[in-house]
Formats: structure tokens, sequence, C-alpha cells
């Protein structure tokens, strides 16, 4: 039987850090030598991904050219395949294995989104268990993973999903981490939507939101307002009416934090630089 503690998998010649999947910039790079990487070599690629060794950094920038250089039309008879693999890889007690895995759904939800919205739900479920864990590498990987999808082309059936596990994920605490990870990608997917699909939304929406904004869990509460901004952003002023429940206090921080956005938005427009420090540690009521 093979060894998939952490410490086989990470020590020895040939072997990676946790975090080597991160250790460069450039990782998603195509790589400049060793021949052009094409369809036949997916299937090295995919085993090389289940490897927590050198071998699965290669495999990763070389998955990630292969989804970017294929159009669906090629991908369609390796989809289902691939998805499983990565699936199974998903579930791996190994965090260098489970890390790599979620990256690569990334960068295939980035580049065939169409083909891989067809086992989203299988997909978003594994994420979130993954958004929760402890390992930093593998949170890390599955918040990137959670964002690409509230950025593709199938956002409703996206927000869909999410709004199936808020209420499970808010009656438990041990959860908090999956709520902040849910509140800030359905941000950005809400924040996507056309008005009218946004604005038939809210009913089911709002009401989460209101409740964890009395959360004793301040990294929830800030979820929450930046999911409330961003929602702002697609339907303006015309969301205010509907923020009644919100205390003084609480109405008067989101506004607070809607201007700062404005403000943002407006100075990266101008060209100039607009860090915002205070956006990411406000001061709670």
């Amino acid at each position: 039987l093979e060894d998939h503690s952490d410490n086989a998998n990470y020590k020895g010649k040939g072997s990676r850090s946790p975090f080597a999947l991160r250790e460069k910039p450039h990782n998603m790079e195509i790589p400049k030598s060793g021949g052009e990487v094409e369809m036949h070599d997916l299937e090295l690629i995919l085993g090389n991904l289940g490897k927590c060794n050198l071998q699965q950094d290669y495999a990763l920038k070389q998955f990630s050219t292969l989804a970017r250089k294929y159009p669906s039309s090629v991908w369609e008879v390796f989809c289902d395949d691939t998805v499983s693999k990565l699936l199974t890889y998903m579930q791996s007690g190994v965090p260098g294995v489970k890390a790599c895995a979620l990256l690569s759904v990334k960068e295939f939800a980035c580049h065939q989104a169409e083909l891989v919205s067809r086992s989203l739900g299988d997909i978003i479920s594994l994420v979130l268990e993954a958004v929760n864990e402890a390992h930093l590498e593998v949170k890390q990987s599955a918040d990137e993973c959670l964002m690409s999808f509230a950025q593709c082309n199938n956002v409703e059936y996206f927000v869909e999903l999410l709004l199936d596990y808020l209420s499970s994920f808010k009656e438990d605490t041990r959860r908090n981490g999956a709520l902040v990870s849910v509140y800030r990608a359905l941000g950005k997917a809400l924040g996507s939507l056309p008005f009218p699909q946004l604005n038939s939304r809210l009913g089911e929406i709002l009401p989460h939101l209101f409740a964890s904004f009395n959360s004793p869990d301040a990294d929830v509460r800030k979820a929450v307002v930046f999911c409330l901004v961003d929602i702002y952003s697609g339907m303006g002023n015309m969301l205010m009416p509907h923020l009644s429940p919100l205390s003084t206090a609480q109405l008067k921080l989101l506004t607070i934090y809607i201007q700062r956005s404005k403000r943002t938005i407006y100075g990266a427009s101008n060209g100039k630089e607009n860090s915002a420090p205070g956006l990411s540690q406000p001061t709670y009521v």
C-alpha cells in the first residue's frame, strides 16, 4: 500500500514543499521549453496532477495550457474523464493533491466553463468542504476556485447552488469559514447579473445577509458588507429601500463602504492607484 501521509509525500528527493504551487508568480505561464503540450499528453498530465512532487507543479502548468489552447469541441471528448479524475483528487487526504486539483478545476472553469458546468453541483459541494479546511493551501485554492465560478458564464446556476448551502452554513458556527467564502463569491456573482435577474433574487438572498450581519463572527459580518456592496454595484440606489431591516449603525457602515467602493472605481477609471486599505479592516459596531 502507498503511504499517502503528508510526511511521506513532502519529504525525499524530488519532493516539493506543501506550498510549491504558490511559490512562483509565473506558475500559470506556458512552459518555454520541453516542446508544445498537446491533448495526447492529457492522460500523463492527469496522472501527474495526483502526485505530490515536482512533476505535479509542471503538470498544473501543462493542464492550464491545454485548457486555454483547445476549444470545447476538442475537450468534449475528454471532459467527463477529466472532471471525474479531478473530483477524485479533490477528495484526497493529501493536502498538496487536493490543492492542485482545486487549482486545476479553477483553470478548467475559466477556459471551459460550459463543459465544467455539467458537473457544477458535484464540484461546488467539494469546493465548499475545502474552503472550511484548516490547511492554508487547500483553503486558498478552494477560495480561488469558488471565485472563478462566480465570474463564469453560468452565474445564475452558481447562485442557486450557493443559496442551497446558506441555511446549513449559518446554523453551524464551525462552518463560518465556508460562510465567509460563500458570501464573497455570492457577491461577485450577483454583481455581474443583469438587473432583472438580480432584483428577482433579492427576496431569497437578503434575509440570509440580514441574519448574518448580526453574527458574533467579525469575518462573517465583513463578508456580508462586501456582498451587499457588490449587490449595490449591480442595482445602485434601487437597493436601498430593501435594507430597512438593518439598524442605523449597520446602514451607516454599509454606506461608508459603498462610498469607498465608488471612490476606488472612480480612481481606477482615471488611472490612479487607490489601495483603500481600510476596505479589508473595517470597524464594526
